[in-house]
């Protein structure tokens, strides 16, 4: 109800003198708030995609409710149990079921799959990918870089500096002190696989033969990938993998391929959900950023955001079903890139697979180091078959003299929605665009019809893949389930398949209405979060959660977009805010299908020049190169 209804509400029962006329009125105040919504419900036929167009308008109602923890919010995750009436008007109250009041005329789109024109060679992808590592590897630097990066342990690698060997053991020390020091970032490593790891690429580096580029980098996995010899645990209290899969994800598999030194799992928040980078079971922790412990990482892709952030390694492996790569990349101020629908195989992903919306991909130091790692983890996979469509991986623009390039690159604004944030996050938006129409890049007003269905949109689709993902243990075993978790999925649980079929008739909507916009600009910018990454709460103590749905609303304003319409889209740090203790600033850009290339150009053209410092909490893994 709002502030105003429950207000009168306890007026009137206050009036009542027994506690069965307080019980009556308040039905009666109920019914009569339901005849009344009910009477006030309208019945809209969607015209064309076109003809909406023409008529956008930025109408977007943000989220509302009081900030729960400790026994509140355990109390209200039981009565959110038991009580379908309190989720019905939970939902109804908060526009859950806003799509409800639409005639949508558009087929259903489960998968956003975007096919490509021509036929694609399968028997050339093995020498495309090599040719992409080879020519990666002679490409330049980008002028200005934030953490030592891939090629930056390749040099350290090949010219003797350091081995993999000295880099194994600065790195487990690190891990330990990060796990002393409560940062919560890696959850399960194991030293003795680390050395053995270490000691094999030392041998290839010290013949000339090294499997690639990344033969001996330290990359992290997020904890919802098999990766041997460790457990996959989802960010839940219970392992999913009860046992140490010798099947790595096909993902950890082309990594550990490619000679990657695979150190550990990192943090996640439980099952994907949650969007700060909080998570209560003991096995995880809650996740701090290491620009300052003081403030939330982001998630759900939390670990790897701290991971990169904190120098243990250039490259960590996540996962993006509503903003969960590119969330913490922007708040830990690294490089985050969720790609194109069908660009890398969710096999052995366990939160992924299933999902119609979750795609894998990297969270890195730079924009040239997310381009080494997909050149190694894109490709089709015989196990996806959401894969087999993908054309070969273009990085022609990374690959060449011109990476940065922007010349001419038409980047699109939709005014009010990018402006619907903080200043300071507004104030470096505008001026990392400045510096790109600067570098030779236009910039066009445009606009996007039914903004405000989007997220009831994509949140129907999600939520109803992951109460699905956990539906026994929510019904039979919700201890096992923090209460902040369970009060979501209690939230979405009555979620009709009616509501997810329309959901996916707008998600044809969208994808036409994107593919529209991406024909008149070639990227659409705007902001990562409406702000930077925010405190942790000081009265929310490790093994406890909080529910604050203002906060999460703020953080998720803009990134769900690129996962309902299957596009790619990257994140970038493009300055610090100084009045929010110079934490990182992030813009992030959305393209068309396929296109990563370009994406990771504009990112590497923000990157050079922009104002960055050294995170508070930072291991130099290569101590000895200059």
């Amino acid at each position: 109800m709002a502030v105003l209804e429950v207000f009168l509400l306890a007026v009137l029962l206050g009036v009542c003198e027994t506690l069965v006329a307080r019980v009556l009125l308040a039905l009666a105040c109920a019914l009569l708030w339901f005849i009344a919504d009910e009477a006030s419900k309208r019945r809209y036929h969607m015209s064309s995609v076109e003809e909406h167009a023409k008529n956008a308008s930025y109408v977007v109602r943000h989220p509302k409710a009081p900030r729960m923890k400790g026994p509140a919010l355990r109390a209200f995750a039981y009565v959110l149990r038991f009580s379908s009436l309190a989720r019905f008007f939970l939902r109804r109250s908060n526009k859950l079921d806003v799509l409800d009041g639409f005639d949508v005329p558009n087929p259903p789109t489960l998968v956003p799959r975007h096919f490509p024109e021509g036929i694609v060679d399968e028997r050339a992808e093995l020498a495309h990918s090599a040719r992409l590592l080879s020519a990666l590897e002679g490409a330049a630097s980008a002028s200005a870089v934030r953490f030592r990066t891939i090629r930056d342990y390749a040099h350290a690698y090949r010219s003797g500096v350091h081995s993999p060997e000295e880099v194994a053991e600065t790195l487990i020390a690190a891990i330990e002190s990060t796990n002393a020091m409560g940062l919560n970032c890696v959850v399960e490593y194991n030293a003795d696989w680390i050395r053995k790891q270490a000691k094999s690429s030392a041998e290839r580096w010290a013949s000339g033969r090294p499997l690639s580029l990344l033969d001996g980098v330290p990359v992290s996995v997020k904890d919802q990938m098999n990766a041997f010899p460790y457990l996959t645990g989802k960010g839940s209290s219970r392992t999913f993998a009860t046992h140490c899969e010798e099947e790595d994800a096909t993902v950890v598999s082309k990594l550990r391929s490619a000679g990657a030194l695979l150190y550990g799992k990192v943090n996640m928040t439980e099952i994907g959900i949650h969007v700060s980078g909080n998570n209560a079971h003991a096995r995880y922790g809650h996740c701090k950023n290491p620009f300052n412990v003081a403030r939330h990482t982001g998630g759900s892709s939390s670990g790897s955001g701290c991971a990169v952030a904190a120098g243990l390694g250039p490259v960590s492996v996540g996962a993006d079903g509503g903003g969960s790569i590119r969330i913490p990349a922007a708040l830990c101020g690294v490089f985050g890139l969720k790609p194109t629908c069908g660009r890398v195989s969710l096999h052995r992903d366990w939160s992924c697979a299933g999902s119609v919306v979750d795609v894998v991909g990297p969270l890195a130091a730079s924009a040239d180091d997310a381009a080494i790692t997909m050149a190694i983890i894109s490709s089709r996979d015989v196990n996806d078959e959401i894969t087999l469509h993908a054309p070969p991986l273009d990085l022609s623009r990374m690959s060449s003299a011109a990476a940065g390039d922007i010349s001419g690159v038409r980047i699109g604004v939709y005014r009010e929605w990018a402006e619907d944030c903080d200043n300071v996050v507004k104030e470096a938006f505008w001026a990392a665009l400045d510096k790109l129409k600067q570098r030779g890049a236009v910039l066009e007003e445009v606009s996007i019809a039914d903004l405000d269905l989007l997220g009831p949109s994509h949140a129907v689709t999600i939520t109803s893949e992951m109460y699905s993902d956990i539906q026994l243990d929510a019904d039979y075993e919700p201890h096992v389930i923090t209460a902040a978790t369970e009060s979501v999925l209690q939230l979405f649980r009555d979620n009709t398949a009616a509501q997810y079929l329309k959901s996916a008739r707008m998600k044809t909507r969208f994808i036409a209405a994107f593919k529209q916009l991406l024909q008149k600009v070639d990227v659409l910018a705007l902001p990562m979060s409406a702000c930077v990454a925010p405190l942790r709460p000081t009265d929310v103590n490790e093994g406890e959660d909080e529910a604050d749905i203002e906060k999460v609303g703020s953080i998720m304003r803009y990134p769900q977009a690129a996962n309902f319409t299957g596009l790619p889209a990257c994140t970038v740090p493009v300055g610090l805010a100084a009045a929010e203790d110079n934490m990182p600033v992030s813009v992030q850009f959305i393209g068309r299908a396929w296109e990563e290339d370009l994406l990771l150009s504009i990112a590497r053209a923000c990157e050079e020049g922009a104002e960055t410092r050294v995170p508070d909490v930072y291991f130099d893994m290569l101590p000895k190169l200059k």
